[in-house]
């Protein structure tokens, strides 16, 4: 399927390990050429049974390139570097967090009759791939986390899949809405962390909120370089139960991942309940929420 119309794309090295590690190539000037899908293949067994073998996964990006940034792919092309790809969409987004090899191309712009186009193509085949295509990013980082459903608390541990508890207090989930009731010290938090090294394109995050707490309820778009420091912060407070609460945020540069905070105590107070459902991120300023 094609992926025109995508506001930006990267490619990058997410290995620690990697003399690389933490450089992103991103491209702003996407073809109407580049294409993707993923899906699974089966194949036949003696009975005539169809038996799930594998995913089958394939991706080429054509991008007008200005910057010479063909000689870092061609780097990580030669060097047979694996890396992650992540897409940001008008719409739909991509996360492709399986690591693979690239091979570039650089043909010839009909358009401009110059060589400042280059051509990515990533190809994966077999096993269950961490690959994912959507609308709301938070389903996208929980599902490839291994979790079968995004909102819901598969391991039954009172956190929603995906969701990480700081702070004392209870947590618990229950009919689609996760609650955290504290205590008085303050600093509670509850956040889904979102790999997505993209500099330059806005992205909302929103929650149902069904209980404030009595000191405050904010959320929170913290952004992130690759080392984990914060580059940009931006917190609003929930004033109203039963309404959903958007904060929108431009990415900066050095932009690696998200931390995305959906419940922050505003204040150090009374021991009371946080509760929120149903939370989006997305990219094209809506705060509707949507499953997948």
């Amino acid at each position: 399927m094609s992926i025109a119309g995508a506001q930006a794309c990267s490619f990058f090295d997410d290995d620690p390990t990697s003399p690389t590690y933490g450089v992103v190539v991103q491209f702003n000037r996407i073809t109407e050429n580049s294409s993707f899908y993923t899906k699974g293949v089966g194949e036949k067994d003696f009975r005539g049974n169809m038996i799930y073998a594998g995913d089958e996964s394939r991706l080429e990006i054509e991008a007008f390139d200005y910057e010479g940034k063909v000689t870092q792919l061609k780097e990580w092309e030669k060097n047979k570097t694996p890396l992650k790809f992540v897409c940001a969409g008008v719409q739909e987004n991509i996360l492709w967090y399986e690591e693979t090899t690239i091979a570039v191309e650089e043909p010839k712009s009909f358009a401009t009759k110059k060589r400042n186009v280059v051509k990515v193509r990533m190809e994966a085949d077999g096993g269950e791939h961490k690959i994912w295509k959507g609308i709301n990013l938070f389903d996208g980082a929980v599902k490839l986390l291994g979790f079968t459903n995004a909102w819901a608390d598969d391991d039954s541990d009172g956190l929603a899949n995906g969701v990480t508890d700081f702070g004392a207090g209870a947590v618990a989930f229950a009919s689609d809405t996760q609650t955290k009731t504290t205590d008085t010290t303050g600093s509670q938090l509850l956040w889904i962390d979102l790999l997505m090294p993209i500099a330059g394109v806005t992205f909302t995050m929103s929650a149902l909120y069904t209980k404030l707490h009595a000191s405050g309820t904010d959320n929170e778009i913290r952004t992130l370089d690759s080392s984990g420091a914060q580059l940009t912060g931006l917190s609003k407070e929930a004033t109203t139960t039963l309404s959903r609460t958007p904060s929108s945020l431009g990415t900066p540069a050095l932009m690696w991942a998200f931390r995305c905070i959906l419940v922050r105590q505003k204040f150090a107070g009374a021991s009371d309940t946080h509760s929120f459902k149903f939370p989006a991120f997305r990219t094209d300023n809506s705060d509707e929420y949507i499953a997948g």
